[in-house]
């Protein structure tokens, strides 16, 4: 029987993310600098990406700990248990889980989209580039926030 050597992994979930993420960062970058001529107006939508990239980041982390969570309690004994007993669907469980750690994240983004529509609007639903950075903000303050929380 022929040697069977297993080689490392040449990979890794992160080099692929990477590799990914520079395959639309690239499709991003020639697309603006082929559609759009003026400077200013690059650098406002690569300003608009970032803060975009920033939120995403953000629900991100809520999304681990939305499926962190769903994982905890689809594992519980106990819960399966009452469930069972009462002719409960675990998904009814999973999906209140699952929203209630993605509600806000998902919000923002929204918020921060509909902003973006309103910049040059005149009067009541004028949006400034301070609105929008204090979306983001907001966002990375309370997942601060939530990080630092330590239950009593």
């Amino acid at each position: 029987m022929a040697d069977r050597t297993f080689r490392k992994k040449e990979y890794d979930s992160r080099t692929l993310c990477s590799k990914e993420m520079e395959e639309h960062i690239k499709k991003y970058s020639d697309t603006v600098s082929s559609a759009i001529k003026d400077e200013p107006y690059q650098q406002l939508l690569t300003t608009f990406l970032g803060k975009m990239i920033d939120l995403y980041t953000v629900m991100t982390v809520h999304f681990a700990d939305a499926m962190a969570e769903v994982d905890r309690v689809a594992e519980d004994e106990g819960l399966k248990q009452s469930l069972k007993r009462y002719a409960i669907e675990s998904g009814a469980i999973t999906e209140r889980v699952y929203r209630k750690e993605m509600e806000l994240p998902v919000e923002d983004m929204k918020r921060f989209l509909d902003g973006i529509l309103h910049i040059y609007d005149e009067g009541r639903t004028k949006v400034s580039m301070g609105d929008l950075f204090g979306i983001v903000a907001e966002a990375e303050a309370r997942l601060t926030e939530k990080d630092n929380f330590v239950a009593p």
